[in-house]
């Protein structure tokens, strides 16, 4: 097995718990809020490459509801209420790779998300113990609307190839999703977690040898 250069991380689902209010906003189910985010309309707005007011109307078209202005205004409240705040225990655990090791973000995150993001770090609305930004060096951040790519596409990690320098083999990609650790596969990538728990991520990245 390929030696780890690279330990790459999701944010949505894995630093942070994702996909749980929007639905509850919205009033439907997780399972047909996820389908409506799937959709290619949708994924532009994930890509930089639409802004959130037609993304919301993409979003309540799919799911069937009236696009008025009390509806566009509950979905831009469910985009950016798509994550709660970090967990401090995968944060801990990003704080303890080994120095030998190069730590990335490749995430999908639209523009108005990153901000705020941005924001809660900077503002201190996230506790010490669960900011992670400036654990990674900028240039190793690479969120979807920067690269107007996500990780449904071959496109995103080729960004981090480009980024890194190092060959897709040597990388241990981290997500919540099986669908981005199929993309992850077909790339090349030759180390890939699925987070379930956080227990069960720190057992897999010590017998990985990348935990101080």
């Amino acid at each position: 097995m390929q030696e780890i250069k690279v330990v790459l991380w999701d944010v949505g689902g894995v630093i942070q718990p994702d996909d749980r209010l929007p639905p509850k906003i919205l009033g439907v189910s997780r399972q047909r809020f996820a389908k409506a985010v799937e959709r290619l309309e949708y994924q532009d707005y994930f890509r930089g490459r639409v802004r959130i007011a037609k993304a919301a109307s993409f979003l309540l078209k799919s799911l069937g509801k009236d696009v008025d202005t009390k509806n566009i205004r509950l979905a831009k409240k469910a985009i950016l209420s798509a994550w709660e705040p970090p967990r401090p225990d995968v944060v801990a655990l990003v704080k303890r790779i080994q120095p030998g090791f190069r730590k990335m973000i490749l995430s999908t995150v639209p523009r108005e998300l990153e901000f705020l993001t941005r924001k809660a770090h900077a503002m201190g609305v996230y506790k010490p113990e669960q900011q992670y930004l400036q654990l990674f060096r900028p240039e190793n951040v690479l969120f979807s609307n920067r690269i107007h790519a996500t990780k449904h596409e071959r496109e995103a990690f080729a960004a981090v190839r480009k980024v890194c320098g190092v060959g897709p083999t040597s990388w241990l990609f981290i997500d919540d999703r099986e669908t981005n650790l199929k993309v992850a596969r077909e790339f090349g990538v030759g180390h890939v977690l699925l987070y379930t728990t956080t227990d069960a991520l720190e057992k897999e990245l010590a017998r990985l040898g990348v935990l101080a």
